[in-house]
């Protein structure tokens, strides 16, 4: 481990400040790994891969980040200039879905939900999508959708849903029969539409109403009735007197 004398600046997100800032290196150590393979008595390299660890210290809130270097020796560019691969510790939040919370969620909705957004944030689409599509089927089940497969429960929600919502809704059904039978997997940008979709579902279908009526029960608490033998002042007499005005 070498420490840095000269400053060397880079522009990296931080996952503090939520946006790239520059980030300054405050010390680097670099590593060699060769695997051989003996054949008559003599050793072949049968690849060899250098790494270097960099240690950056975000210009704006000072948190620190460690950064893995990579490069296969063989993995060159046209102009034979080394290709590198990239790690960062913690991992970078720039792409990643930030889980909602919900105050009403069932339990084994909640679950699901959890390991869908994980598995986003992990790249894992295949994962992702057939979590999704559980998702929806766990949705459909706790709102006793009729029907005996995922397509039938979808469409039993339209007396819950507009229908043209209902009918949409069956592109996540579609989206997890692609990953999960044909094992293809979806783009990102698909995969995080379908979880803000779920979402704005789960908020409709379990916290709207229950804020709603927290709310209602909170304006009910705050009107006191008012007793049949009192008379608002502003009906009554406003003078000593008894002289209304």
């Amino acid at each position: 481990m070498s420490n840095n004398t000269q400053l060397v600046t880079t522009s990296v997100f931080c996952n503090h400040c939520k946006l790239r800032t520059k980030h300054e290196l405050i010390a680097t150590h670099a590593s060699e790994y060769t695997e051989w393979d003996a054949t008559d008595d003599e050793d072949f390299p049968i690849y060899t891969e250098d790494f270097e660890w960099n240690l950056w210290k975000c210009r704006g809130c000072e948190t620190a980040l460690l950064q893995k270097k990579t490069h296969f020796h063989g993995n060159e560019d046209a102009q034979g200039n080394p290709v590198h691969s990239f790690e960062y510790f913690p991992a970078r939040s720039e792409f990643s879905y930030k889980e909602r919370h919900f105050l009403k969620l069932p339990s084994q909705i909640a679950v699901i939900y959890k390991e869908s957004c994980a598995s986003y944030n992990a790249k894992l689409p295949l994962l992702c999508a057939g979590g999704l599509r559980a998702l929806m089927e766990a949705i459909c089940r706790n709102k006793n959708a009729p029907g005996n497969n995922l397509y039938q429960r979808i469409d039993g929600l339209k007396t819950l849903l507009p229908e043209s919502l209902v009918q949409n809704l069956h592109s996540l059904r579609y989206l997890g029969n692609d990953a999960l039978h044909e094992l293809k997997p979806p783009a990102m940008s698909d995969l995080r539409l379908g979880l803000e979709i779920l979402g704005d579902l789960m908020n409709y279908f379990y916290d709207l109403d229950y804020k709603a009526s927290s709310l209602a029960s909170r304006k009910k608490a705050s009107v006191l009735p008012v007793p049949n033998n009192v008379i608002p002042p502003s009906l009554g007499d406003s003078s000593p007197e008894g002289n209304g005005v």
